[in-house]
């Protein structure tokens, strides 16, 4: 997957494997990267970020 672009909540949770609220959990509690607001009601993530997250919780372990 190429580090350039944007995940919406639903393809967080099926790559990782999680619930949304757990998701949304882990950003409240500062444990997963903040989205960007991409208008009013919508939010992304850039794969950057998450890939970094995902490298971080494997050296963590």
């Amino acid at each position: 997957m190429n580090d350039e672009g944007y995940l919406n909540s639903r393809e967080i949770v099926e790559r990782l494997g999680i619930g949304q609220s757990t998701l949304f959990r882990w950003v409240r509690e500062g444990r997963f990267p903040k989205p960007l607001r991409v208008g009013y009601r919508f939010s992304r993530w850039r794969i950057a970020d998450v890939k970094r997250w995902e490298e971080e919780q494997l050296t963590a372990s």
